[in-house]
């Protein structure tokens, strides 16, 4: 039996990347028929909650999906979810939405070549039921796209297609392994697709994450947390500012000896956090007493109102800090 090779819905996606893109995108090359049941390819380009998209008729996207994201992954023909994030995925959420799991854990620099043979071999499984496989990692914009886009290569998908994947999905070119390992990816023809056989697949097993990227994605967390109180128009947390100087000043003790400059550079964003945590532990404090006096409530307000407007500048101090900390050390 021959298998039909999945690609990108090229009418569905052109009213999408129109803007993006000058000139037309190449006409798909059928690879043969195929007797496997196919979700329609009407949906491609279709998006759903947690930035999930759909990338192809195989193909789906996403962030760290919530129940949300998971009933519509469910209700788009999704039955395997692949998560090529850091963190641990939450499996049993996963299993009980009907969803298995694959957990296959990529960084910043690139795709390896035994991911995308992982999840080229478990989309082939997918579409012999007639079904699809998702990937996600944390936002759904870089890693989890090019993770779907180098198995997209590997199954027929132009450079041209899997590109205009990448930046439907909202792909940073600031990630330029990511790009190049898409690029790159060689097809792999029909009668070599045994070499499949000898990927093993470990279903529902999370890997535990190595400490550097456990305290990457607590960073991650702390920062998210207090970024949304400010746009909320409350005051973050002193609390969530202090774990994230803990974790910056451990990420510099893990850095020690892996890069130059890398211990430094998380040194210093860790006194910005330190900083950023006694301002908010005064102007608590400070809250606590105007309690008591009443008459000082309206100083009391503009003390707050100035504090969330240093704590935002921060918290982008922060956030730009640490692109640039990535940019040297982790995204190449």
């Amino acid at each position: 039996m021959s298998i039909r090779i999945p690609r990108v819905s090229v009418n569905a996606l052109a009213a999408a990347i129109a803007l993006l893109f000058v000139g037309c995108i190449e006409a798909p090359q059928s690879a043969g028929p195929s007797s496997s049941p196919r979700p329609s390819p009407a949906v491609v380009a279709s998006r759903g909650p947690g930035n999930a998209l759909i990338l192809s008729d195989l193909f789906v996207t996403c962030g760290a999906p919530d129940d949300a994201c998971r009933a519509w992954l469910v209700e788009h023909l999704v039955d395997t979810l692949i998560c090529v994030d850091g963190a641990e995925p939450d499996i049993d959420a996963a299993n009980r939405a009907g969803l298995r799991v694959l957990h296959l854990p990529c960084t910043y620099d690139g795709i390896p070549e035994a991911v995308t043979l992982a999840i080229t071999k478990a989309a082939l499984e997918a579409q012999a039921r007639g079904t699809r496989v998702a990937t996600h990692c944390h936002h759904g914009k870089h890693r989890s796209p090019a993770a779907a886009a180098t198995a997209m290569r590997a199954l027929g998908a132009s450079v041209h297609e899997s590109e205009a994947a990448l930046a439907l999905a909202g792909t940073s070119s600031g990630y330029p392994g990511l790009w190049r390992d898409v690029r790159e990816q060689e097809f792999i023809p029909l009668d070599a697709r045994a070499s499949l056989d000898a990927v093993a697949l470990a279903w529902n097993t999370a890997v535990p994450p190595a400490e550097l990227v456990r305290l990457m994605n607590e960073m991650e967390r702390r920062l998210d947390a207090m970024s949304l109180s400010v746009a909320r128009g409350a005051l973050p947390s002193a609390a969530d500012a202090g774990a994230l100087a803990d974790a910056l000043r451990l990420c510099g003790d893990e850095g020690r000896g892996r890069a130059e400059g890398m211990s430094s550079d998380l040194g210093a964003l860790a006194l910005q956090a330190q900083a950023l945590e006694d301002l908010l532990t005064a102007t608590r404090a400070a809250d606590s007493m105007d309690d008591e006096v009443a008459a000082s409530a309206a100083a009391g307000a503009a003390a707050r109102a100035d504090a969330r407007a240093d704590a935002a500048a921060a918290l982008a101090s922060i956030r730009a800090g640490c692109a640039s900390c990535h940019a040297v050390h982790r995204d190449r």
